[in-house]
């Protein structure tokens, strides 16, 4: 309290990765910094993932902050429900590298890579970046060939730029999941199978399976997934309602899966199919090399080559 005293008004106190704390003890903790900054005109900022972050715990007196009344979420992504705006914002600040640079983005990324760097990033600045910086290090290291835009940045670099990231999420997800890691990284095997033998990275889950629901949730908070649509429906059934959501393009780029269809969830016909269902069991087999239809178009494709 005396450091905080000696802080002028309109000072910012941040607590990040607020999540790593106990749920129990943080509405105490929240609360008690909230008293200590009271009528001081010093902001108090909490940094933290949603699912795992407990402000209010109720009771008489309450203990903590209830949203709106005493404080207010303020989302820092911008996710892929919205991909034309995020995508729009991120090539802002891509453009405004390049313009350091003194280059042009079309110059450098083909329209395919643009896309799946969105894509890939979950509609993260932060992944978003890294991602871009990575690409171009796995383009110079190909060099061109025949394949159209390989002397630019193509999809495949984005891949594999991507799959580099699959140790850094599951080191992360031990280290913040801990004792739901083991059944996270079950789910998402379980997933990457069904992606891989749906052929599509689009899955649906029962809004009503809220068992399933909340630990995917907890996936997409460590961007394994992402969220793409609610309440969406399934021709034939009944009135059942689904979260849409899309497996992260590192999981199946670490493993050189048969070609996924990535984008195909941006249209409602896309994303509707009863294939796509998830409901937490393993997926039949895979369909065998002959039946794949693989995808030319650099805007699809996840491999340029498909090993057996």
């Amino acid at each position: 309290m005396l450091a905080v005293g000696g802080l002028a008004p309109d000072s910012f106190i941040i607590l990040d990765d607020f999540y790593h704390l106990s749920r129990a003890d943080q509405p105490n903790i929240a609360g008690y910094f909230h008293r200590v900054v009271k009528d001081t005109g010093i902001w108090l900022k909490f940094g933290s993932i949603s699912l795992w972050t407990r402000l209010y715990a109720g009771g008489n007196p309450p203990v903590g902050l209830q949203a709106p009344h005493d404080i207010r979420d303020l989302s820092l992504d911008r996710g892929l429900r919205e991909f034309k705006n995020s995508k729009r914002f991120l090539e802002t600040i891509l453009d405004r590298l390049c313009e350091e640079c003194e280059v042009q983005r079309k110059s450098l990324f083909t329209d395919g890579a643009l896309d799946r760097l969105v894509l890939a990033a979950g509609g993260v600045p932060r992944d978003y970046i890294g991602l871009v910086s990575e690409s171009i290090s796995s383009a110079k290291n190909r060099g061109p060939s025949g394949k159209s835009g390989s002397e630019r940045i193509i999809a495949e670099d984005i891949n594999s730029a991507a799959g580099k990231t699959v140790d850094t999420k599951y080191s992360d997800m031990r280290e913040d999941a801990g004792g739901y890691s083991d059944d996270l990284h079950g789910l998402v095997i379980a997933l990457t199978d069904h992606c891989r033998n749906t052929k599509s990275s689009c899955f649906l889950i029962d809004s009503s399976n809220t068992e399933l629901v909340d630990m995917t949730n907890r996936l997409q908070n460590m961007r394994f997934v992402h969220l793409v649509a609610t309440n969406e429906t399934v021709p034939n059934q009944a009135s059942d309602r689904y979260n849409v959501y899309v497996l992260d393009v590192s999981l199946l780029a670490a493993q050189r899966a048969w070609q996924v269809d990535f984008m195909g969830w941006e249209t409602r016909a896309g994303r509707r199919a009863r294939k796509l269902i998830f409901d937490g069991k393993p997926a039949a087999p895979s369909a065998g090399l002959d039946d794949i239809d693989i995808a030319q178009d650099d805007s699809r494709a996840i491999v340029s080559d498909v090993e057996a």
